[in-house]
C-alpha cells in the first residue's frame, strides 16, 4: 500500500509542477510581449486592416484616378508600417522565448537537483 501512495504523490507533484511552469512560461510571455506598445500596434492594425478590406468588397463606386492613387498610396504606407512593426514583434517574441527557455531550463534544473 505504500508504494501505490508514493506514486500518486509523485504523480501529482509532477503535474503541479508541469501546471506550475505553464503559468510561469504564460506569465512571463505576458509580460515581455503581449504588454508592449509593438504587439498592441500591430493588433491594432490587423483589426483595421480586416475592417478596411471587408468595407471595400460590398462597395462598387467609380473612383477618379487621383482617388485610386490616394488609397493605393494610403495603402502601401499602412503595409510597410504593418511590416515593420512584425518585423519588430518577432524579435521580441524571440528574445521573449529565449527568456522563457532560460527560466524554464534553469527552474527544471532545481526542480531535479532537489
Amino acid at each position: 500500500m505504500a508504494i501505490f501512495s508514493f506514486s500518486v504523490i509523485d504523480a501529482l507533484s509532477v503535474l503541479l509542477f508541469a501546471f506550475g511552469s505553464g503559468l510561469l512560461a504564460e506569465g512571463l510571455s505576458y509580460l515581455l510581449l503581449y504588454r508592449t506598445q509593438n504587439y498592441q500596434l500591430v493588433m491594432k492594425l490587423t483589426r483595421e486592416a480586416k475592417l478596411e478590406a471587408n468595407q471595400g468588397l460590398g462597395e462598387k463606386v467609380e473612383e477618379t484616378k487621383s482617388e485610386k492613387s490616394q488609397k493605393r498610396e494610403r495603402r502601401d504606407k499602412s503595409k510597410d508600417v504593418l511590416k515593420n512593426a512584425k518585423q519588430e514583434v518577432s524579435k521580441q517574441q524571440f528574445k521573449s522565448t529565449f527568456a522563457v527557455s532560460f527560466v524554464l531550463i534553469s527552474f527544471f534544473g532545481v526542480l531535479s537537483s532537489t
